[in-house]
């Protein structure tokens, strides 16, 4: 896990990768730098640089290691400089397999032989194999220690951050290239503005929209289509239909970001005449421009509207079929609606579709049934649901709460607590609601809600005010002040809705 102040990489640090090879290794000198001229007596040295990486490309690991023992052992001294390439190999077959305990010596080997910090195939081979086991702060140590200077094994880095959620090091990783002073490609802008894309960092991604024209890189359509997609997301469609209509080549991915920008901000009259345009230029609508629109009715109400787009959808089968996102949209239209015969009809295209198992697919199909009132069906498929995380548990207890009795809601949380996943605010405010109106006056029921929230992992605001209400509602000011004080000495400083629940708790 990445720390809290990214530091350059230290000699302790180097001096763990060492200690992980073997001793024999360590007797090496780095080699001198004119490299002879190859001899006849050195091509089985050549076939076995071949073997090592063709059975480093087919992952066979144990083989590729054992050929290279070989090679080290007829190679001579003053052609170890010729390493390079099969550590190259075992790194990439290494980083493939996810193999840290492979990958740590050949970091060691690659140092005591001088390969480091010049070799940018062998730096960007350690970033790839860090980045592989979920260590991006390894990644970034190989990669910072180096004196390369070209993009490729910075973008490693910068991916491993973005793939394991730290956008934020993303972004310190970015400002570290232009530091050091190596030139962003295409890829290191695309991945940079999503990341300010999924911020909603408008101000930075502006400025890396300055950098890349001012840097005269000749950005292909991929970097055209994240410039597009950070202000359509950001909420800035101007700026995002000034790019749009300066882009030399447009794709499908460009109109649905621009028709996404739109409809996002429910300005419809601009989402349809861009449609008619886009038909008119030759694009046909795929599932993602379908699913954008009727999304967009969603969000405003236009329920029935979204029902209509995804039965012409259904009609296009020359084209796409509806995928699991429209299948998840359809249904919550049909949710709200009480549509069940429509609902199931979905159902069964989910079936045909070979995608019914999903849990997003099986979270809508439960909130359906339960509001339709057919609470069996519901119970159905939470058994039938293999892997059950913490969404589907909410759903379930949620659409349970709406139609039946508090003792079967407790069955159903009983089972969640049994089954040892963590509770989370959108439990505790679900409980706690349903118990703190709950017409017996005695709150045990409410002592429950309290034991699902000191299972919580992490306790926030809404949890706190959710509970506090709960016992403020049973008329409990003497717990209700108690969770207030543990709010505040826990450094969660409450905001105007917690103010007012106190407020009431206290009357």
């Amino acid at each position: 896990m990445p720390c809290d102040s990214l530091v350059p990489c230290s000699p302790f640090f180097i001096k763990q990768i060492q200690r992980c090879s073997p001793r024999s290794w360590h007797r090496l000198q780095p080699p001198p730098p004119p490299t002879p001229t190859p001899t006849p007596a050195n091509q089985p040295c050549e076939c076995l640089v071949a073997t090592i990486r063709c059975l480093s490309s087919a992952g066979r690991l144990s083989a590729a290691f054992t050929a290279f023992s070989h090679l080290r052992r007829l190679l001579p001294r003053s052609f170890s400089s010729r390493l390079d390439h099969p550590i190259s190999s075992l790194l990439a077959a290494s980083a493939s397999l996810g193999s840290l305990a492979h990958g740590s010596p050949l970091h060691a080997l690659a140092l005591s032989l001088g390969f480091l910090p010049w070799n940018h195939y062998i730096v960007s081979r350690l970033g790839a194999l860090y980045a592989a086991c979920s260590l991006p702060d390894g990644a970034r140590a190989a990669v910072e220690d180096s004196t390369v200077t070209v993009a490729f094994p910075w973008n490693i880095v910068l991916s491993a951050y973005v793939q394991d959620g730290y956008l934020q090091d993303a972004i310190f990783i970015y400002e570290m290239m232009l530091e050091r002073g190596v030139r962003p490609d295409n890829f290191t802008y695309s991945s940079i503005l999503g990341v300010c894309g999924k911020l909603r960092d408008l101000r930075f991604g502006h400025n890396v929209h300055r950098q890349i024209v001012s840097s005269g890189l000749q950005y292909d359509a991929f970097v055209n289509n994240a410039i597009l997609a950070l202000y359509s997301n950001c909420g800035a469609v101007n700026h995002a239909r000034k790019v749009f209509d300066e882009m030399p080549d447009r794709d499908i991915i460009s109109w649905n970001s621009m028709i996404l920008g739109y409809t996002s901000l429910g300005r419809w009259e601009e989402a349809s005449q861009l449609l008619e345009r886009m038909r008119l230029e030759g694009f046909v609508l795929n599932s993602i421009s379908f699913n954008i629109i009727i999304s967009g009715h969603l969000q405003l109400g236009n329920h029935t509207e979204a029902l209509r787009l995804l039965s012409c959808a259904r009609t296009q089968t020359d084209t796409w079929a509806v995928d699991s996102v429209g299948l998840v949209l359809g249904l919550k239209a049909c949710s709200k609606m009480g549509f069940l015969k429509q609902g199931k009809e979905i159902h069964g295209l989910a079936i045909r579709s070979d995608c019914h198992e999903h849990e997003h697919i099986n979270n809508a199909l439960i909130t359906l049934y339960s509001r339709c009132g057919n609470v069996a069906y519901t119970c159905i498929f939470l058994h039938l649901t293999s892997s059950r995380t913490i969404v589907t548990w909410n759903t379930m207890i949620s659409a349970i709460a709406a139609t039946t009795s508090i003792p079967r809601v407790t069955i159903f949380l009983q089972e969640m607590i049994g089954s040892k996943t963590p509770p989370n605010h959108i439990t505790i405010v679900t409980m706690t609601s349903l118990f703190a109106e709950a017409a017996d006056p005695w709150h045990g029921n409410l002592l429950i809600a309290q034991r699902l929230f000191e299972m919580m992992e992490n306790r926030d605001r809404i949890s706190y005010t959710t509970l506090i209400g709960g016992y403020g509602l049973q008329g409990n000011r003497m717990f209700a002040r108690k969770l207030f004080l543990e709010m505040i000495s826990q450094g969660i400083e409450p905001d105007e809705i917690a103010i007012d629940v106190v407020r009431s708790a206290w009357r």
